[in-house]
C-alpha cells in the first residue's frame, strides 16, 4: 500500500512539473538575454525624460515562470496596460541568479540590490533615474496568478502624477539631502501586521539587532537590553502574556516567526529607560524595513514582566536583576503590502529663528 501511494505522490508531482513546463513554455519570452542591462536602463530613460515618464524594470528571465506569468497578465489586462502605456517606459531587465554576467552586480547595484525579494521584482524610476520603489511581487500575487486589483493599484501609486500629488506637501522631498537612502527607508517603513511563516535569516537578524545597539542613549550610558526570541514555545508563551495584558484570546505579536524584546533599568534606577530603549525599538524597525523585513510595535511588556512569570522568564534570558519591559517588535518577512502613507498634517513641522 505504503508503495502505490508513493507512486501515486511521484506520479502527481510529475504532472504538475510537465504542466508547468507546458505552460512555460506556452508564454512568450520576453527578456532579451543578449544585450546590456545597463545599456538597456539608460535607453528606456533617455525616453522617459522626452516623454515625461517614470521607468519600471521588471527583473527577472525568460528560466522564472512568474516573470512570464506577469508579463502576460498585464498584456491581456486593458486597464493596466493602459495605464502603462500613459505612464511608464516598461522594460523586462534580464537576470539569473546562478548565471552572473559581466554586468549582473554593477545592475543590480543601480537597482538597489532588488534581488532580496524574489523574481519578478519590480524597480520603479524617475527620470534622472533614481530608485523610487522596489515592488515584491509576492503582494501582487492570487492563486496561480496576479490579483487584478493590487495590480493595477501598484502602477496607479507610482505614475508620475501620483508622486508630484505626494510631494505636495513635502517640497524638499526632490532635494538631494531629502532623496538618500536613510530618509528613503525612514519615509517609507509602515507597520506590518500580517507575516510570512518563514523565519528571517540569522545574518537579517544580527543586523537589526546590531542597528538597535547603536541608538542614541542618554550620556551614552546603553542602558537598554535586547533579546531576540525564535524558540516556538517561548514565543507561545509570550503571546500568552501579553494576551492576557490585552484581554484578548488572539496573538498580539500577529503571528511573526521573531520577537525582539527590549529591557532597560526600572525608573527608581535610571530615569531615562523608557526613552533610551524606545530609540532602540525605533532604531531595529527601521533598519528592518531597509533590509526588506517587515516590524511593528508591540506593546504592553511593561505589564508582561512586571510578576513572578514574568521575572523567571528574564532569569532565563539571563538578564540582571532590576530591569523592566520597555517594548517590544514583531520581526518578519511580510506577508502582506503596506498601507499607502497618510499625508503629513498641516503644520506638523516649524522652524523658528
Amino acid at each position: 500500500m505504503k508503495k502505490i501511494l508513493t507512486i501515486a505522490v511521484l506520479a502527481a508531482a510529475l504532472l504538475t512539473s510537465a504542466a508547468s513546463a507546458q505552460e512555460q513554455a506556452a508564454l512568450k519570452k520576453v527578456y532579451n538575454e543578449e544585450i546590456n542591462p545597463l545599456e538597456q536602463i539608460d535607453q528606456a530613460l533617455a525616453q522617459a525624460r522626452a516623454e515625461g515618464k517614470f521607468v519600471i524594470c521588471q527583473v527577472g528571465g525568460n528560466w522564472c515562470p512568474w516573470c512570464l506569468r506577469f508579463a502576460d497578465f498585464i498584456t491581456n489586462d486593458s486597464a493596466i496596460s493602459s495605464v502603462i502605456e500613459q505612464n511608464f517606459v516598461y522594460i523586462h531587465v534580464n537576470y539569473h541568479p546562478r548565471k552572473a554576467t559581466e554586468w549582473s552586480s554593477a545592475m543590480m547595484q543601480r537597482l538597489g540590490n532588488p534581488e532580496r525579494f524574489g523574481f519578478p521584482v519590480f524597480v520603479v524610476l524617475d527620470e534622472q533615474g533614481n530608485v523610487l520603489h522596489i515592488q515584491d511581487s509576492s503582494f501582487l500575487e492570487e492563486g496561480k496568478g496576479y490579483n487584478q486589483e493590487k495590480v493595477l493599484r501598484f502602477f496607479q501609486n507610482w505614475t508620475p502624477k501620483a508622486i508630484s500629488e505626494a510631494n505636495k506637501n513635502t517640497p524638499l522631498i526632490q532635494s538631494t539631502i531629502m532623496d538618500n537612502d536613510i530618509l528613503k527607508a525612514l519615509r517609507e517603513r509602515r507597520s506590518i501586521r500580517q507575516y510570512k511563516s518563514e523565519q528571517i535569516s540569522d545574518e537579517e537578524l544580527q543586523a537589526v539587532l546590531e542597528a538597535g545597539t547603536y541608538a542614541p542613549t542618554a550620556m551614552g550610558r546603553q542602558d537598554p537590553w535586547i533579546v531576540a526570541v525564535q524558540d516556538p514555545d517561548i514565543i507561545a508563551q509570550l503571546v500568552r502574556m501579553n494576551a492576557d495584558v490585552l484581554g484578548m484570546d488572539g496573538n498580539p505579536y500577529y503571528d511573526a516567526p521573531t520577537i525582539v524584546l527590549v529591557f532597560g533599568s526600572r525608573p527608581g534606577k535610571w530615569g531615562n529607560a523608557v526613552y533610551d530603549g524606545s530609540l532602540v525599538l525605533g532604531n531595529m524597525m527601521n533598519a528592518a524595513h531597509a533590509f526588506g523585513l517587515g516590524s511593528c510595535w508591540i506593546l504592553r511588556e511593561r505589564e508582561m514582566f512586571d510578576n513572578e512569570e514574568g521575572q523567571a522568564l528574564m532569569r532565563k534570558f539571563g538578564l540582571p536583576e532590576g530591569l523592566m519591559g520597555i517594548g517590544a517588535i514583531a520581526l518578519g518577512y511580510p506577508a502582506a503590502a503596506p498601507q499607502q502613507p497618510k499625508a503629513r498634517k498641516e503644520g506638523y513641522s516649524r522652524i523658528v529663528k
